[in-house]
């Protein structure tokens, strides 16, 4: 299983960061995380965010049962998510930042779903489509990929 230490604790960090800043400047986003299953299976945890609030994003968690992280993580289906959607208020709160639109595609590790690449509030459009969708599900991949080189390298984590 990963976790937030791994990512925090590895080159995963830096290469990880990266790819959401690509995922933020490719669907015009205002900012991307990275959503991990917890441990225990019963949340999901920002583990690392490209945007304005990352030691918040980076240090909050969701209950896979009432966020559409969870939904993503539960069924491993990609979406596009417009305002009409029930986001889950506590990260909202949390940024003081309201949720207006979302893309999210599954992020697996060893072909299990580990996790959501997510991507919140297109820049001057309404919601994010299909191309985004792509875009997101490719970037997930080629994580998945960096993830999977890296712990070959550093089997101790």
């Amino acid at each position: 299983m990963l976790t937030k230490a791994f990512f925090k604790s590895t080159p995963a960090a830096s290469q990880g960061r990266r790819i959401l800043a690509e995922v933020c400047k490719n669907c015009r986003a205002e900012e991307a995380t990275l959503w991990l299953i917890s441990p225990d299976g019963t949340a999901m945890d920002g583990t690392l965010n490209q945007g304005e609030t990352p030691d918040i994003l980076e240090n909050i968690s969701v209950p896979v049962a009432q966020s559409q992280t969870g939904l993503v993580a539960a069924t491993g289906i990609g979406l596009c998510l417009g305002e009409d959607a029930k986001f889950n208020p506590a990260v909202d709160q949390r940024t003081g930042k309201r949720t207006r639109a979302m893309v999210a595609a599954p992020f697996r590790f060893q072909s299990e779903i580990a996790g959501v690449l997510t991507a919140i509030n297109p820049i001057h459009r309404a919601q994010f489509d299909a191309t985004d969708l792509e875009e997101l599900s490719w970037r997930s991949h080629i994580l998945e990929l960096i993830v999977e080189d890296l712990r070959k390298q550093l089997p101790h984590l």
